[in-house]
């Protein structure tokens, strides 16, 4: 696919779909895992394989109390497209550093995307993710993000374009089982 060839596994499978979990507070990246894999299960259309599939986890939006939740994808239509970016996208990154940081990027397209915020509004949500605050690690003191950004704020034009066209189609596709 686009000069890649993509090898692996991927499962469990349960029912009639792709079953994946974590035993903590789900994070962007667990999402951006599971996206991977419902793509090439989506692309491959082959052996009765399902188009759907299920993350479950603590609900990360719910700090004061472990809350389990699950999250599912609906099928996708060309996903080879949407698979072909993620893979050039990775490519230049590993070329170059590119600003894109899982749970800044989340929380920046969340807002745009899902809640239909301001861009200017955006950028405060993903700031305070990227920064992180009194009783919170932010994604900023990464020591490979601060080795490849140091000094330079990296939550620029480039950050947004990259946070919307990796999270639009999840987003598109998602939505809470439980």
């Amino acid at each position: 696919l686009s000069g890649f060839r993509i090898t692996g596994r991927i499962g469990p499978f349960c029912g009639k779909g792709l079953v994946q979990y974590r035993y903590a507070r789900l994070k962007p990246r667990d999402l951006l895992r599971l996206w991977i894999d419902h793509l090439v299960l989506n692309m491959t259309g082959e052996g009765g394989y399902p188009r759907t599939s299920v993350l479950a986890g603590l609900n990360p939006d719910n700090r004061k109390e472990s809350q389990w939740i699950a999250w599912g994808l609906a099928p996708v239509e060309g996903s080879e497209g949407i698979l072909s970016f993620l893979l050039e996208t990775y490519w230049e990154g590993l070329m170059r550093p590119i600003p894109f940081f899982p749970d800044s990027a989340w929380a920046f397209a969340r807002e745009v995307l899902e809640k239909k915020k301001e861009t200017r509004e955006a950028y405060g949500k993903a700031r305070k993710v990227w920064e992180g605050g009194e009783y919170s690690r932010g994604e900023m003191e990464d020591p490979y993000y601060q080795r490849c950004f140091g000094e330079v704020d990296p939550l620029d034009g480039t950050f947004e374009k990259l946070a919307l066209a990796v999270f639009k189609p999840l987003l598109e596709h998602w939505s809470k089982v439980s």
